[in-house]
């Protein structure tokens, strides 16, 4: 694994990329092999109804992750559980988790939540290894030359069962707010 090129999601990214009905397809633009860390196979629970946006559903995590060829880890050394009790102080375990390992394993990490990011960069300064939700989104749809109403439906679906785009602060917010038409 140490010597392929590997991205981790936090449970923001893996619930975006599920609600926008493309999983499959735009995880396999992400160079290599996609990981979740176990916390966050248990934190990735539901999501919005299409039709109903007050009710939540199940998230099928097993389904989307076999869907997705999205391996699922586990923290593997005792330094890796030091750093992640420490990130877990302030931050959700999915995202501790998923920084502990991608930091010590040259691992790209995707993240949305701010705090998150910012802890990443300071362990990895390399801002190649750091990615969002709208910056995996971009590139799937630039590889793909993925149609503007199929990457409109795929961005409308992010936001109406994940509740998510993109800060005004992200760097792709331009690029998606167009896309989402």
């Amino acid at each position: 694994m140490r010597n392929e090129a590997v991205a981790i999601l936090d449970t923001c990214v893996l619930i975006n990329l599920a609600a926008s009905g493309e999983i499959a397809d735009i995880v396999s633009t992400i160079r290599g092999a996609t990981f979740i860390c176990s916390a966050v196979q248990k934190e990735a629970l539901f999501l919005r109804d299409d039709t109903e946006q007050s009710k939540m559903v199940p998230l099928q995590v097993d389904d989307v992750l076999a869907i997705a060829r999205i391996r699922v880890c586990d923290l593997e050394t005792e330094y890796e559980e030091e750093q992640f009790v420490t990130l877990a102080a302030e931050l959700d375990d999915g995202e501790a988790m998923s920084i502990a390992i991608a930091a010590n394993r040259g691992m790209a990490f995707a993240s949305d939540d701010q705090k998150a990011r910012r802890i990443f960069t300071e362990l990895v300064p390399d801002p190649q290894q750091l990615h969002s939700t709208s910056s995996i989104l971009k590139q799937w749809a630039t590889l793909r030359s993925v149609p503007p109403p199929r990457l409109r439906e795929a961005l409308h679906r992010i936001g109406t069962r994940a509740r998510f785009t993109p800060p005004r602060r992200d760097p792709n917010a331009a690029w998606w707010q167009q896309a989402a038409g």
